[in-house]
Formats: structure tokens, C-alpha cells, sequence
């Protein structure tokens, strides 16, 4: 039992901060997308919205 666990909080500390890192990629990817394509980024927005 306690191996599981500890096992479950190794691939925590792995998995929050990548998928954090993931995120703030995905952030900073669709702002880039915005700031070349407005147009076209705002209404992307709206459908995913």
C-alpha cells in the first residue's frame, strides 16, 4: 500500500509541473497567435468559447 503511494506522489511531483509548464505554453502560444492573426484570433476564441 505504501509503495503505490509513494510511487502516485513521484508521478505528482513529475506531472503537476509539467503539465503547468504545458499550460503556460499553450497560454503564451495562443497569445502570439492573437498578436499575429486578431482577426482571425478573436474569432477562434469565440468558436472555442
Amino acid at each position: 500500500m505504501s509503495e503505490t503511494v509513494a510511487q502516485a506522489l513521484q508521478v505528482m511531483s513529475i506531472g503537476l509541473p509539467v503539465m503547468f509548464g504545458v499550460i503556460i505554453l499553450f497560454m503564451i502560444l495562443c497569445k502570439v497567435l492573437v498578436a499575429l492573426f486578431p482577426d482571425k484570433g478573436e474569432q477562434d476564441w469565440n468558436k472555442l468559447i
